[in-house]
């Protein structure tokens, strides 16, 4: 991690890798996933497992820090004994993943994700429709990527003393390579800044939901105490009402990007 000071700007750039301390069983998988699947993913030790890949008639891959296969008695190693993913399986692991309707999910669907029930996200490939430059509709889905969020506690306390002064908390941008933990970073920092009382109210703009997950309005990780969450709106609306609104002191977003 190095910090740097440019203009009124704090950066932080990232160079670890994420390493999740957070245990999530297969459960959550169950309900979508071909049973063979599930089956094997019970078999093998969740704790740090970080991304399940399917693809069409592709061995299935998963991440736990390394990268194995996975076959019928979990992790293996040979290619030939990973388990695969039939073009009928696929489009049926979508459609259960959306609660059988996929018309219900085609707005997350047009961004090439499904929020699955616990809150997770599922990135989803396959054949786009497009109509005048946009995103219509996806079809004929031929892969999906399921990356397991995470909480790391304290995470951020390293970077806590740099990003506030007498005035209060400085305008702060992360970056880092891909994987390399912004969102995690981002989250206990949230955390850290609203449990500390370093700020009054913090105003989270999630636009993808993956920052504050939710399942039935409860959320899936703790991002603290005097955070108000708003997700899945665009960050020019959420800024501009969110500001009215919320009257925070401090306002926290993912994917600057976009």
């Amino acid at each position: 991690m190095k910090m740097k000071q440019v203009g009124c700007f704090i950066f932080f750039v990232l160079y670890f890798r994420a390493c999740p301390y957070t245990n999530f069983g297969v459960k959550m998988f169950e309900e979508f996933l071909p049973l063979r699947v599930s089956k094997a993913l019970s078999l093998i030790n969740t704790k740090g497992l970080r991304e399940i890949r399917i693809r069409v008639k592709k061995p299935i891959i998963i991440d736990c820090g390394t990268t194995f296969y996975l076959g019928e008695n979990g992790i293996c190693d040979q290619k030939e004994f990973a388990l695969m993913c039939s073009y009928d399986e696929m489009q049926d692991i979508i459609f259960k993943a959306c609660e059988c309707s996929v018309y219900a999910y085609m707005n997350e669907l047009k961004m090439f994700f499904v929020t699955l029930k616990n809150g997770q996200r599922m990135g989803v490939c396959g054949e786009v429709v497009c109509e005048d430059g946009k995103v219509k509709s996806i079809k004929n889905f031929s892969s999906i990527a399921i990356r397991i969020a995470h909480q790391i506690p304290n995470c951020s306390l390293k970077a806590l003393n740099y990003l506030s002064d007498e005035s209060g908390v400085l305008n702060t941008l992360v970056v880092s390579p891909p994987g390399c933990g912004k969102t995690t970073f981002l989250r206990d920092l949230c955390y850290q800044l609203s449990n500390k009382n370093l700020v009054k109210n913090l105003l989270l703009i999630d636009e993808r939901g993956e920052l504050a997950p939710s399942c039935q309005g409860e959320m899936l990780f703790n991002v603290g105490e005097q955070t108000d969450i708003l997700s899945f709106c665009p960050k020019k609306i959420a800024i501009e009402n969110g500001i009215r609104v919320f009257c925070p002191s401090v306002i926290a977003m993912d994917e600057l990007a976009n």
